[in-house]
């Protein structure tokens, strides 16, 4: 957690559980609470380089001479998590997609596994993925685009064959993640 006053932080970031007892405030200024679950560095980095859920949230309050006063601050994910779904026609057996954003890459190689990045402060990012596969007799394929990431969305990249045999991908938004 950390407050600050205006654009002046005023208590740097610190975990909850390291706050013992009060935090001294001046009364009647306007401060606002902010709290997250990791930064945006671990968001991406931890506890793999697939990253993590990140949550924050604030919550604007101010003080009265005298007072005590408990803040409850909202979170919700700030981040938005990616993964790979394998359609029943995709019939290429190895294939690797590899996503991009900010210069930040992630290699996928089977379904199941979650990435998380961060996105700007308007909630969106444009991820770039490139996907390389190969048929059980050798021949390649490829595809490659962009979509928007979303902040408390699960994007999802499906992989299909299309009736020529070509790779066909399809973009599926969760916001219920």
């Amino acid at each position: 957690v950390s407050i600050k006053k205006g654009d002046n932080l005023i208590m740097s970031p610190i975990r909850y559980s390291q706050i013992k007892g009060a935090i001294p405030l001046s009364a009647g200024e306007d401060y606002t609470l902010l709290a997250e679950s990791c930064t945006k560095t671990e968001a991406e980095s931890q506890p793999s380089i697939y990253g993590q859920p990140r949550y924050a949230g604030g919550t604007d309050f101010n003080i009265a001479a005298n007072e005590s006063k408990t803040i409850k601050v909202n979170c919700s994910m700030a981040n938005a998590a990616f993964c790979i779904v394998k359609d029943e026609s995709f019939y290429y057996p190895k294939f690797t997609v590899t996503a991009t954003l900010n210069g930040r890459s992630l290699t996928f190689t089977d379904e199941g596994l979650m990435g998380y990045f961060n996105v700007g402060e308007n909630g969106t990012a444009v991820l770039s993925y490139h996907v390389t596969a190969t048929d059980s007799e050798g021949r390649p394929g490829s595809g490659s685009g962009k979509i928007e990431l979303k902040a408390r969305t699960l994007s999802r990249l499906h992989l299909k064959a299309t009736d020529l045999g070509y790779i066909g991908i399809e973009i599926t938004y969760d916001d219920t993640f």
